[in-house]
Formats: C-alpha cells, sequence, structure tokens
C-alpha cells in the first residue's frame, strides 16, 4: 500500500571501567502513513556505576520529536537501583518521570486523578526480578 518506514538506528558505548558503562542510543525513522509523511529522532543518553560486585545504580534521559500533525516532544529521566539477589536472579527498582509538549494543543496527555484527569507529566514507578539463563 502506501504505507513505508526508514529506520536508522546508532549506538555508542563507552566503558572506561569494569564498574562504569556509558552509551548513547541516537534513533531517527521516516514513515509514511495512509498517505501521510513524517518523520521522528529519539535520543537515549545514560549510564551504570557498579557498586561492588552484586548491586548498582544508573540513569538515563530520553527525548523523542516527532514531526505533526501536530509536532509533539515527549522526554524522560529514569533512575534504577539493581541487586544480585543469586545467580541469575536480578531485582530492579526504576523511578521515571515523563513529560509532553504538543505543539498547537494540549499536552495533558498523561491521565491522572485530577477533575480534567490529563496531565503533561507523570511518574512512573517499576519493580522487576529478572532470571537470566
Amino acid at each position: 500500500g502506501d504505507n513505508s518506514r526508514v529506520t536508522l538506528d546508532g549506538v555508542v558505548e563507552f566503558a572506561p571501567t569494569d564498574a562504569i558503562v556509558t552509551w548513547l542510543n541516537v534513533t531517527w525513522q521516516d514513515f509514511e502513513f495512509a498517505g501521510v509523511k513524517s518523520d521522528a529522532i529519539g535520543i537515549n543518553l545514560g549510564g551504570r556505576l557498579g557498586l561492588g560486585d552484586r548491586m548498582g545504580v544508573a540513569a538515563r534521559f530520553e527525548w523523542g520529536s516527532f514531526e505533526g500533525p501536530p509536532e509533539t516532544d515527549l522526554w524522560s529521566i529514569t533512575g534504577t537501583f539493581d541487586y544480585l539477589l543469586a545467580e541469575g536472579l536480578t531485582a530492579t527498582a526504576e523511578l521515571q518521570y515523563t513529560a509532553a509538549d504538543v505543539d498547537g494543543a494540549s499536552s495533558d496527555i498523561f491521565p491522572d486523578d485530577s477533575t480534567s484527569g490529563m496531565t503533561d507529566g507523570q511518574f512512573i514507578i517499576g519493580v522487576q526480578l529478572v532470571y537470566a539463563f
């Protein structure tokens, strides 16, 4: 049909020590859907610091821009704590704040408990257990 998509993605990682790793990920996408042509770009910048053999802390910043209609920018900042409970079993906890900016329209795209029911930013808390085998 009339739908097409081109995606370019690149990642650079830098680990100056065994305990520190940083990364930069950039993704660009050009797409056409139902006759509307648009593009988007996303950037993820982060790093992790190992605190001994069993735990670590990490932070990342993410930003995405989508051409309209309407043009929309989304960004988030995330902090993560991880702990190795047993061989192959890791517990992680994350706190993330995400926000939106929509040109020419309300940026209130996230649900909340206010009378309007929507807001332009939100906090997300996540906890998970990951088993790698």
